[in-house]
């Protein structure tokens, strides 16, 4: 029999469920029948019958839960009472006592999204739910030891897909792909370790206890943007071809025969440009052995940076401001650039030596070749933009009157929450439009592990969960709906 709570191969930890253990919950000014308490970092509000130290299951904020999870439980709102398993009974009481059939049930809507909400002043973020509402849905867990996985995250419950990041219906595509037959691509990359995506940004509230006070750490403004990669790598590269081949490959195109086409590449380092999910050019059209590139964004900036790169390269930042004329690529973000420009922030940087062993660049030695170039080549001024670095240090020594005790990393989460050096929950003073500060980015130098922390302001999560609201979706939305 089945009791597993599992992660799928590409689970988002930041839009998943967790099995967690409430702490001290705190009374809501003007408020009766809720309180707040605090998971993972973040605040929520829950029921006054919750009690410090139960066990219950977190779903975070912008997630999508299961459909017959929230009917079993009558989890969806009175407006949308027929979803629900008793919708009879509460058909029946809405004729009766209204009131007492919008207490039996939820608040979720047909879209079953987990969104913020601010109640008497207090953002809530995120969703919990006592253990026996996933027993209700699925009693194979009845057996299941919720107390021996306090932390455990998951998105699978016995092989089902429980919860997801929710992608409102009406996506818009940011850009349309080269679109060419499967029979005449050819995979350019070598090696798919050559050429890795950047990891996930896990979100500092849940990491804090990674940070130890020994530890130097950078802190970085996270620049509200789109993800973008630059490399140069070990590839195929198209070799010239004869007048007798490109005559040839026209002939075998048109007959559709593909098995007969003359390719003609050879091994060599190339540059190879993504977005945060997809390659751009990760194949040749073999029919005329040119490269496959859409037109967009990422194109555009790898066709300027492609002369630039060293071999054995590989170059993550963001790209930010307007993609085309009076076109926010994020809306309302300008970052006081003039209304048809933008540019190119690089936050990580991994090179290769001669034997194959990669070496994973500092905060600083990042910003310094950034500025470097720009210095070298003035055509870049324009292009690049260097990483902005608030602190670069202990946080011993930021916060030294923080006690290194028990407690040390819970209140230095605060103080990086509340100090105004840092700007969270402050308008973005890089931009001329007053947007919220999207949050910050802390790495600890030195780390074997290689990962970045983000704290992102509840301004700016409020912000971009209303902007969902409306159906409006990023440009990495749009990417990962394509």
């Amino acid at each position: 029999m089945l009791n597993k709570l599992e992660c799928s191969k590409n689970i988002k930890h930041e839009y998943c469920c967790t099995i967690v253990r409430i702490g001290e919950c705190f009374p809501i000014e003007g408020a009766d029948r809720i309180q707040r308490t605090v998971v993972n970092g973040l605040d929520l509000i829950v029921s006054k019958t919750v009690k410090e130290g139960d066990i219950m299951i977190y779903a975070a904020n912008e997630t999508e839960l299961n459909k017959d999870f929230l009917a079993v439980n009558n989890l969806y709102s009175i407006d949308n009472y027929m979803l629900n398993k008793d919708y009879f009974k509460i058909g029946q009481l809405l004729k009766t006592n209204p009131e007492e059939a919008k207490q039996l049930c939820g608040f979720f809507t047909s879209k079953r999204r987990v969104r913020i909400l601010k109640l008497k002043g207090i953002y809530s973020f995120g969703f919990l739910f006592p253990i026996e509402f996933l027993i209700n849905w699925d009693r194979r867990l009845a057996d299941f030891v919720f107390e021996n996985n306090i932390g455990k995250d998951f998105d699978l419950v016995n092989g089902e897909l429980f919860v997801k990041p929710y992608i409102p219906d009406n996506v818009k595509t940011y850009t349309e792909q080269s679109k060419v037959s499967k029979d005449h691509k050819l995979n350019r990359l070598v090696d798919d370790s050559d050429f890795k995506f950047h990891y996930e940004t896990q979100q500092l509230q849940r990491n804090i206890n990674k940070i130890k006070p020994i530890d130097t750490v950078t802190i970085t403004v996270k620049i509200h943007g789109t993800s973008a990669i630059f490399g140069k790598v070990m590839c195929k590269v198209p070799k010239k071809m004869s007048i007798f081949a490109r005559i040839w490959n026209k002939a075998v195109n048109t007959l559709k025969l593909p098995r007969f086409l003359i390719t003609n590449w050879e091994l060599g380092q190339d540059t190879i440009c993504a977005s945060r999910t997809r390659i751009k050019n990760s194949y040749i059209n073999i029919v005329d052995n040119k490269i496959i590139q859409p037109n967009d964004l990422w194109t555009k900036y790898h066709d300027i940076l492609a002369h630039y790169l060293p071999e054995n390269i590989i170059i993550y930042g963001e790209i930010f401001g307007y993609s085309q004329p009076n076109k926010f690529i994020q809306k309302q973000y300008d970052y006081n650039l003039p209304s048809n420009e933008s540019r190119f922030m690089p936050y990580r940087i991994v090179t290769k030596d001669v034997h194959g062993t990669t070496h994973e660049w500092e905060v600083e030695e990042v910003y310094k070749w950034t500025t470097q170039m720009m210095e070298l080549y003035p055509e870049l001024k324009n292009v690049l933009y260097p990483i902005q670095i608030l602190y670069h240090g202990k946080l011993t020594d930021l916060y030294p009157k923080v006690k290194k005790d028990l407690k040390w990393n819970e209140n230095i989460l605060k103080c990086l929450k509340s100090d105004k050096k840092f700007g969270l929950e402050q308008n973005e003073p890089l931009c001329k439009n007053k947007v919220p500060r999207e949050g910050i980015c802390i790495r600890i130098d030195n780390d074997p592990i290689n990962q970045t922390f983000k704290l992102k302001s509840s301004k700016f999560l409020d912000r971009e969960s209303k902007a969902i609201d409306n159906n409006e979706v990023d440009i990495e939305m749009q990417e990962t709906c394509n």
